[in-house]
């Protein structure tokens, strides 16, 4: 009797995934190397988008291969090629003019190779499937790790002790009118003498015409923080960061207790106790968003600043700019955003109660697409907040961006604020400040770059109606609305001493005592003299 030999069983390979993975290695990938700057929330919709993209690619070749390992591989190929658009087009801006026909041609022509080659091989590629399955779990696998350690860092922010500004005392009667008050921020916005010796912009009418609209202007006023998080957190709670910036530590890189700090912070808090009403106007640069206003106002929504980045790295954006819709990208989305607030600004202030209006413009700082008559240019490389000439490429791009913003704003912001004047029905305090100046060679990887005089000098006038308080000359952010609360009332906040302190980028609370001859390269901060 013959026995028949048993037939091997077929070799199972695991169900080839890969494409889904590689479609969302690019999202988890620049979510990671940004996400001191983010939400998590940020991550869901980019997310849920690659997924069905992936599937329905798979599919389609699947379609079209009649074989899903294969339709798989090919896939994967596909994702690699599609979001590796956005480096080519940075190296080929590295390269030169001449480099960019014979990349965008090898670029083009890759794909469609691809497609030949896989559509003449006939045999299936389980070893290379189970191969590229492994290698894309491992590489998202990572990046999820990464995300959900720091995630769980973020969740349990270190204690910090209260600043003497939390409770404040109130010695005095306040004033018998409550005044509407507005906090408006420049960023970016440069003082006089920066504007004429680095810029070479006068700005003498623009100061001038404030001074007519009855704001008091501090000449050589200077930032307390060279970055905005930290001004606009420091001045909206009445007092330096230091022990928030203690209590993070010196490696620490995320921004979420800074950004806790803005939404929810004293000078709102005590405004709300004394009636008030708050107005906040979305500016694009989740940082600085006061959600939690009474009222929340946001002119067209638009693609958010990860979601513009997003595209950067794919063909799409500038396909979606070739059929005529240049206007996607999260440049324009902010720059729609401060015409929204210059035109709606005054209306806020209508309200029967008195109001605290916040306002945070993203100009003159980059990106740099309003041109001085108010028009926006149809493309700006760089969909991101970045500062600094290494984004922004030499310092004479950067000082021709910036003067046009300067002079577009220069010339539109006292309308507004002649608006808000007329359709006030109680007296209006305004504090115009920036929250730190340009930056055409700065280098936020190295301090010792730091051109302090452009980078501290700043803008800074406030309009304080019926009181007669004179502005020091140097009068910096962490005072403005200390001065406000002092003056109309009564709050036991006497004027702190400025001082100004400078931190890199990827390390905000590693902060550097500035002095007028330079900087002091040491930690933790010496914290600012006592108050007299």
């Amino acid at each position: 009797m013959v026995v028949p030999r048993p037939q091997p069983r077929p070799r199972r390979h695991p169900l080839p995934l890969h494409p889904v993975w590689f479609a969302l290695l690019p999202v988890l990938f620049l979510y990671a190397h940004n996400m001191a700057e983010l939400h998590v929330g940020e991550l869901l919709l980019p997310v849920l988008l690659a997924t069905a993209a992936a599937l329905l690619v798979w599919g389609a070749l699947r379609a079209l291969l009649r074989d899903w390992t294969r339709a798989a591989v090919l896939a994967s190929a596909f994702w690699l090629w599609f979001c590796s658009f956005g480096h080519v087009s940075q190296l080929s801006e590295r390269l030169g003019s001449e480099a960019l026909l014979p990349l965008a041609i090898v670029y083009a022509l890759l794909w469609p190779a691809l497609v030949v080659l896989a559509l003449g091989w006939r045999r299936p590629a389980p070893a290379l499937s189970t191969a590229l399955n492994v290698m894309a779990l491992a590489l998202v696998a990572f990046q999820v790790v990464r995300i959900g350690s720091f995630e769980l860092r973020r969740a349990h922010p270190p204690t910090v002790p209260p600043s003497p500004a939390s409770t404040v005392r109130v010695t005095a009667a306040p004033a018998r009118e409550a005044p509407n008050i507005y906090f408006l921020v420049l960023d970016g916005y440069a003082r006089e003498d920066v504007l004429r010796d680095i810029y070479r912009y006068d700005n003498h009418d623009f100061l001038r015409s404030l001074e007519a609209q009855g704001f008091q202007v501090a000449h050589h006023a200077r930032a307390n923080y060279c970055q905005t998080e930290l001004t606009l957190a420091s001045s909206l709670n009445l007092d330096y960061v230091d022990p928030l910036a203690r209590a993070m530590g010196p490696e620490a890189t995320d921004r979420a207790p800074l950004e806790r700090a803005i939404a929810d912070n004293h000078t709102t808090r005590f405004l709300r106790n004394h009636g008030y009403r708050t107005v906040a106007f979305a500016s694009g640069y989740g940082g600085t968003e006061l959600r939690a206003a009474d009222s929340y106002r946001r002119g067209q929504a638009g693609l958010s600043e990860f979601q513009s980045a997003l595209l950067e790295t794919t063909p799409l954006l500038p396909l979606l700019r070739a059929r005529g819709l240049v206007r996607v990208d999260a440049n324009h989305t902010r720059a729609r955003q401060v015409l929204y607030t210059l035109d709606h600004l005054a209306e806020a202030g209508r309200s029967p109660a008195p109001v605290f209006v916040f306002a945070h413009l993203i100009v003159p700082h980059p990106p740099f697409i309003f041109r001085a008559d108010g028009s926006l240019k149809e493309y700006v490389r760089a969909n991101q907040f970045t500062d600094g000439v290494r984004i922004w490429g030499s310092p004479r791009l950067y000082i021709r961006g910036y003067r046009e913003q300067v002079e577009f704003i220069s010339h539109r912001l006292p309308a507004t604020i002649a608006a808000i004047l007329a359709q006030a029905p109680r007296p209006t305090v305004i504090l115009l400040l920036s929250d730190h100046g340009p930056g055409s060679t700065l280098d936020f990887g190295d301090l010792r770059t730091l051109n302090l005089t452009e980078r501290f000098g700043i803008l800074l006038a406030m309009r304080l109606p019926g009181k007669d308080v004179r502005l020091p000359d140097d009068f910096s952010p962490v005072n403005a609305c200390r001065l406000v609360l002092r003056e109309y009332f009564g709050a036991d906040l006497p004027p702190l001493p400025s001082v100004s302190y400078a931190s890199t980028f990827r390390h905000p609370y590693r902060l550097v005592r500035v002095t007028n001859g330079g900087a002091e390269f040491s930690w933790p901060p010496e914290g600012p003299p006592p108050s007299p």
